[in-house]
């Protein structure tokens, strides 16, 4: 009887000792999982405001590459506006002078004295047959 009590107490402890390690082991198994989710939870924060540096740089770069499109157009119709009123010096018959030289979109406004209407006729020949000016026409001849 001595024996079955040893044994049973021997099985009890060795249960309570199992028990006890399975306990412990899935505990630091716990622990090491809720550390990982930590540093994932963390390394999800550093993405996240990294990703609001990032939209705010791509929100940037659209801006300044607006502007140097804009720039760009600008520089394009620089040596238009050049080739314009050089165009206009060349087509301008010599007996007759501009008093005012305009323009609304691509839209021109013409204005200055002639020594006949046929200066003007030849005017609005020549500005017809110029490749800076087409639909050329008179708006009024006073």
């Amino acid at each position: 009887k001595k024996q079955f009590v040893a044994f049973c107490v021997g099985v009890a402890a060795l249960g309570v000792a199992s028990v006890f390690s399975g306990w412990m082991y899935f505990d630091h198994k716990l622990n090491d999982q809720e550390q990982a989710n930590q540093l994932i939870v963390s390394t999800n924060q550093n993405l996240d405001t990294q990703l609001k540096a990032l939209d705010g740089l791509q929100e940037r770069r659209n801006a300044i590459i607006e502007r140097m499109k804009l720039i760009q157009g600008l520089q394009g119709q620089r040596p238009v506006t050049v080739r314009l009123v050089d165009e206009l010096v060349r087509v301008t018959p010599p007996t007759m002078y501009l008093t005012k030289f305009s323009r609304i979109g691509d839209k021109f406004t013409i204005e200055g004295k002639a020594e006949s209407p046929n200066t003007v006729a030849e005017l609005l020949r020549n500005l017809e047959a110029s490749p800076w000016y087409r639909n050329a026409f008179m708006n009024s001849f006073l």
